[in-house]
């Protein structure tokens, strides 16, 4: 008795060891950078966003988003000329006063402007002036009662032509990416901000090859000068403003709107591996994964027919395993706990009346020969070892009937009526089975009636 106690305990570890070592990792328990446990083979078809891929497509569409300007070209326009049109006339009353404080007379004559004094006296005045050097034919321009407009109109005429195309003053955001086209939006001055609603009515497209910076912008207008008159190109450029600002908040807003709803996603059809074995989760499965953990498969058969032949993930049709074989495993060990407590209530063999006749004196010839003893041994070892090949082949026995019965979504009633049939050939092979095929065939009966009152008692909870 207590070696069949043993038997069925030693049976139920096996099932249970196997079923720890099978059972796979659930896949809502993967994160990015785990590895995978086994082949992860869908058994519906599967769409899930790729975050990656998805990045990298909105931040290319988003460059065909045209990046926003404020532009306000007659603020900047205005500015320049006031700016210039202040310095040149302050500039020619500084040279007045010089002049009279020099030559005590506003005006000269040819003859004082012609000389080498006049010359060196307009010299040391450029030295000193803040706003820009004032060239020989101004200075004789002025010197000679003129007011010298016809230069001012000239310069700032130079000064305007140059603000023709866009200038912004060259410092643009880090993240601030331009394509091939730009929208200006007007604006009343620099700091002000039209709402993102406005720009389709207001804007304006101009290609980006017509941005100019400050920097280049001024470098243009020096290099228009000839090479004696650089340091009055130099004193001019200086009036040069810009007349646009990036606007990197309503670039990202408009950028934002335009690819808020545009995803990638990655396909996957039935039975098609999402990840195999050994390989890494990245953040590019791990979706498909998430997705294929909230599905559950399909419960009736015509719904199964649809991915017939397509196994489902190890992660989920197993998970029913190790429930099932803790269940046996604690059926065994209350059996060998009842055995222990009915063998402990009978009382010792010595205590037991002995019958006379039972009573026999063993000869001394009747002491079991050492080479019988050791060829006795062998044989109870070789039984041993079948015994436990036996058990083993028992446990997978029962571990495929259950598996079959479940890849193929049997019906509760089905599973029932197969465990009961399963038993009653077991017991028609058990009456012309030798001793030892009698005891293997009682232990699959009694694993398999063990799996059918689960079976049953799941049906009665449910």
């Amino acid at each position: 008795m207590v070696s069949q106690a043993a038997r069925i305990f030693l049976a139920a570890l096996i099932a249970f060891a196997g079923a720890v070592s099978v059972t796979a990792k659930n896949l809502a328990d993967y994160r990015a950078g785990d590895i995978a446990e086994t082949d992860i083979v869908t058994p519906i078809a599967v769409d899930a966003v790729n975050p990656a891929t998805t990045a990298a497509r909105k931040a290319a569409e988003a460059l065909k988003v045209p990046a926003i300007f404020c532009d306000f070209p007659r603020v900047a326009t205005n500015a320049i000329a006031a700016d210039f049109n202040l310095a040149f006339t302050t500039t020619h009353t500084q040279f007045l006063a010089a002049l009279v404080e020099n030559f005590s007379r506003p005006v000269l004559e040819d003859s004082n402007i012609l000389t080498p004094d006049f010359t060196n006296w307009v010299g040391s005045f450029n030295r000193q002036s803040r706003a820009f050097p004032v060239p020989a034919e101004l200075a004789a321009e002025w010197a000679r009662g003129d007011d010298g407009a016809a230069t001012q109109k000239q310069w700032l005429g130079r000064l305007l032509k140059m603000m023709r195309r866009p200038v912004y003053a060259g410092d643009l955001p880090a993240d601030f990416l331009i394509g091939d086209t730009l929208r200006f939006v007007s604006v009343s001055r620099p700091d002000e901000t039209p709402p993102l609603a406005a720009l389709a009515a207001s804007g304006k497209l101009i290609p980006a090859t017509n941005l100019t910076s400050l920097a280049r912008v001024q470098m243009l207008f020096r290099h228009s000068f000839p090479k004696s008159e650089q340091p009055l190109a130099s004193s001019l450029a200086a009036f040069l403003l810009p007349d646009c600002v990036p606007s990197p908040g309503l670039t990202a807003a408009a950028r934002e709107a335009a690819t808020r709803d545009l995803v990638v996603t990655d396909h996957y059809a039935p039975g098609q591996i999402i990840v195999a074995r050994g390989a890494v989760i990245d953040e590019a499965i791990l979706p498909a994964l998430q997705q294929l953990a909230e599905q559950s498969p399909p419960s009736n058969p015509v719904a199964a027919g649809v991915v017939k032949n397509v196994p489902p993930p190890v992660s989920v049709h197993r998970r029913w395993m190790m429930p099932l074989l803790l269940a046996v495993t604690l059926s065994a060990i209350a059996t060998i706990f009842l055995l222990w407590r009915r063998r402990a209530t009978r009382p010792p063999s010595w205590q037991l009346p002995v019958r006379a006749e039972e009573v026999s004196i063993v000869p001394p010839t009747a002491v079991i020969n050492p080479v019988v003893r050791i060829s006795l041994a062998q044989e109870l070892a070789g039984q041993r070892a079948k015994l436990l090949a036996g058990q083993q082949a028992v446990t997978a026995e029962l571990s495929e009937l259950a598996h079959r019965l479940e890849a193929a979504h049997t019906p509760m009633v089905e599973k029932l009526r197969a465990y009961e049939q399963r038993i009653q050939e077991l017991e028609t092979e058990l009456g012309a089975q030798t001793r030892e095929n009698r005891e293997l065939l009682q232990l699959k009966i009694e694993m398999i009636r063990s799996q059918l009152e689960i079976e049953r008692n799941r049906v009665n909870f449910n």
